[in-house]
């Protein structure tokens, strides 16, 4: 990940060095002014390969693999909190540890790290009970809504706005915001995080269909792990948090 200093300038030969880096031929391929001094969050992608499993150190100096896309957002988000302990992201060991002291019994998963759907469903074999899909959406109005929903469910995103009472059609949430609220990366979003929506501005939704299952799977805060937990413990888990929540019928059906 590269920073600059405030104030810094760039040889030729540099800006045309960050324009083969990034795959792009802008004209001037320094930050912008409202880019702060971290680099676009293009040329975070392009600098990295496809599948690659990218670290950062967590406050309990271990490393976890996140997402590749949400890189520049950890490393900017825990820079601006490295003083104030009491704002940063818990980790999936934190998780875990809450999930012991309210009496909860889970089972963890480690594997390697997953990004998509379609990446994890080699797992299928190895892990039994219902696994989760989440889409971190944003209406209108800046609401925020994280659904939960199976893996297969069909979301008809120009009409879910109706079932969960967003005002408007809605979209999907920043990686910015998804760091800020749940302190996950994107491949890592999980009902897990509203562990860290302090501010409860994030509001949770079940689809109906993924609770009918005993056991449900979600990543721990990182998407090297899945966490296997009951239905009835999982619901235990996020009235823990002081929140309330919703189970809605918000598939259309299974993909096929």
């Amino acid at each position: 990940m590269a920073f600059c200093q405030k104030g810094a300038t760039f040889t030729k030969k540099e800006s045309l060095d960050f324009q083969k880096w990034s795959g792009r031929g802008d004209s001037n391929a320094r930050p912008q002014p409202w880019q702060g001094c971290a680099l676009p969050l293009s040329y975070a992608r392009s600098a990295l390969p496809k599948k690659s499993a990218l670290y950062a150190l967590s406050p309990s100096s271990m490393q976890e693999p996140i997402s590749r896309f949400g890189l520049a957002f950890l490393t900017g988000f825990r820079q601006s909190t490295e003083n104030r302990s009491d704002n940063m992201p818990k980790t999936s060991e934190d998780l875990f540890a809450h999930l012991t002291k309210l009496g909860i019994s889970f089972e963890n998963h480690e594997h390697e790290p997953v990004f998509t759907v379609a990446e994890s469903q080699a797992l299928r074999d190895e892990i039994s009970g219902g696994h989760t899909k989440n889409l971190f959406l944003k209406d209108k109005k800046g609401r925020y809504f994280l659904l939960t929903v199976g893996e297969d469910a069909v979301i008809d995103l120009k009409k879910i706005h109706t079932l969960i009472g967003a005002q408007g059609r809605v979209s999907f949430g920043k990686p910015d915001a998804l760091l800020e609220l749940l302190g996950v990366a994107p491949g890592a979003v999980t009902a897990f995080g509203i562990i860290n929506d302090m501010p409860q501005a994030v509001t949770l939704i079940f689809d109906e269909t993924l609770m009918e299952h005993a056991v449900i799977n979600c990543h721990p805060l990182r998407n090297n792990a899945t966490t296997s937990i009951s239905t009835s413990d999982m619901r235990a888990f996020v009235e823990s948090t002081g929140r309330e929540y919703r189970v809605l019928k918000l598939s259309l059906g299974q993909a096929t």
